[in-house]
């Protein structure tokens, strides 16, 4: 099979399939598979091949009981430390004169590669401080022969402004040490400071993967910081100072949180992901400190920093204080994965992730005032193949507060909203719901649906089928006691990673809204 780019394959110029069988008993098996490929990306040119040989076929096995688990691959630690006698014997097909040159010089030069000479020289060059670096792409220090990395965030992600803060300064630096077998930990200090409400908030957090098999870490952190009403997020710094500075418009809102927590995460058997946190915190309302604005828009003005008295500065919750435990299993049916020396790598399944969740808020222990139980379940699934048809996603979740004698607003469940014309694409985020307004202490489902059509409707159109773009439809679902039956229907396209869409939006059978929504990333 020869397919070019006119097929409407990304990223390939040209694919060259070729496959040769062998009869086996009654019956004819792949004896071998060519796979000849070359492309372009953003002008960087690159070109392939891959070749696979089958043999000592056994067509009537006799596995014992529990012979396969869900590992497919396996890649030892001493995978590159066989000797040419080992792949004289080993290899079906011997490597060719290029082959060979190849590996004498990625031998040579991954010697070189690990020598201190090279990398202290390698490093000096690396490290060299830059306005760009320290201001868009952020500035590292590396030493590979100690396998030690600090981080230091760019300075355009650091800079912001909100209505709560005024101009503000929210700056990290993240700190790693390499260990032996793709062990490693973390440790990652950060500040913040609100020029208007002038208040300093500070906190660090440690993280240990001790375990890259069992995917298996443990965290710690502490200290205090302003964080979004919505745990789930809303917009970023970034796009609300935009549109607080320009729009008059300050969709985010805020509160302090002073903290200490530990975590721990672990996978008990194949597909079995567990994980258990402990949150000590106490929580402030904060209000609104500055009305500064580029421009005064007619018609404009900002809210207060309380979604449901948007009028007026009334606070949402008293001070207090929280001790939280949320247990959490996740679980995909039949996963299967590939291990190697760095860790495991989990592969998409064809059956769907179960994650179970409780929460359990404390009061009395440590003077908490919350007293609370959450019981959540979610099913999700991405790219569900319908062959020409493209691939399906879905998440559909349901939980119920089986006890709510105390909750308060940031402990309650929310919902990933969208009040924003740009924004990150996520399945799990509704179009226009409102970020804060149906937040529930009580019982929720919610789902959502997308299908991807991968182009088979705009690659029959002649000139259209150039842009390689693949239609989707979606809908999303909620319902709570105070939102029931809310419904959004939208369709759109997709390139890469920019998608646009529009959508309808009905409370039951009354639409309330709809338009375009613009999303970019992955």
């Amino acid at each position: 099979m020869y397919l070019t780019s006119n097929s409407g394959i990304n990223l390939l110029d040209t694919l060259n399939i070729s496959q040769q069988f062998i009869k086996t008993e009654n019956t004819y098996m792949p004896s071998n598979i060519n796979f000849q490929f070359n492309g372009n990306v953003l002008g960087f040119k690159f070109e392939g091949y891959y070749v696979g040989v089958y043999s000592n076929y056994n067509l009537h096995p006799n596995f014992p009981k529990n012979y396969f688990t869900g590992e497919i691959l396996k890649i030892t630690k001493a995978v590159n430390k066989k000797d040419s006698l080992f792949w004289l014997n080993n290899r079906p097909i011997p490597l060719t004169k290029e082959e060979s040159r190849d590996y004498v010089r990625k031998d040579s030069i991954a010697a070189l590669k690990v020598s201190k000479h090279y990398l202290d020289s390698l490093e000096r060059e690396n490290n060299k401080f830059g306005i760009v670096k320290a201001a868009i792409t952020g500035y590292t220090i590396n030493n590979r022969y100690a396998q030690k990395y600090y981080s230091f965030d760019p300075i355009y992600r650091s800079i912001f402004y909100n209505t709560v803060e005024g101009f503000a300064l929210k700056y990290g630096v993240t700190y790693v040490k390499r260990l032996q077998d793709s062990r490693y930990y973390s440790i990652r200090p950060e500040v913040r400071y609100g020029f208007s409400n002038k208040t300093l908030t500070g906190n660090i957090s440690a993280n240990y993967y001790y375990n890259p098999v069992k995917r298996a870490n443990i965290s710690i952190s502490g200290g205090s910081g302003i964080y979004d009403l919505n745990d789930l997020g809303t917009m970023s710094l970034l796009g609300n100072s935009i549109n607080s500075l320009l729009f008059e418009t300050n969709f985010s809102k805020f509160y302090k949180k002073e903290f200490a927590n530990i975590g721990t995460t672990r996978e008990l058997t194949n597909g079995l992901q567990a994980s258990l946190t402990a949150d000590y915190a106490r929580h402030t309302n904060l209000e609104n400190s500055t009305t500064f604005k580029i421009k005064d828009l007619k018609g404009e003005t900002f809210t207060s920093n309380n979604p449901f008295t948007p009028d007026t500065e009334t606070p949402l919750f008293p001070t207090y204080k929280s001790l939280a435990i949320t247990a959490s299993l996740n679980y995909t049916i039949d996963q299967q994965y590939i291990t190697r020396p760095d860790g495991k790598f989990y592969q998409g399944s064809k059956y769907p992730v179960i994650n179970l969740t409780y929460k359990k808020g404390i009061k009395g222990l440590f003077n908490s005032d919350v007293d609370y139980d959450l019981v959540s379940l979610e099913v999700s699934q991405n790219r569900i193949s319908a062959g020409l048809w493209g691939y399906s996603s879905f998440v559909v979740g349901a939980g119920k507060f089986i006890n709510n004698n105390t909750v308060y607003y940031p402990e309650a469940k929310h919902f990933r909203g969208n009040n924003s014309l740009l924004g990150l694409p996520n399945l799990r985020k509704f179009l226009f719901l409102d970020f804060y307004l149906f937040s529930t202490d009580r019982q929720y489902l919610e789902a959502h649906f997308e299908h991807n059509f991968s182009g088979l409707l705009t690659n029959k159109v002649p000139l259209l089928r150039k842009l390689k773009l693949e239609e989707l439809v979606g809908v999303n679902y909620l319902s709570q006691p105070v939102k029931r039956n809310y419904t959004e229907f939208y369709f759109g396209l997709q390139r890469l990673i920019f998608k646009a869409t529009y959508g309808f939006a009905y409370d039951g059978n009354r639409r309330v809204n709809h338009g375009f929504r613009l999303y970019y990333g992955f």
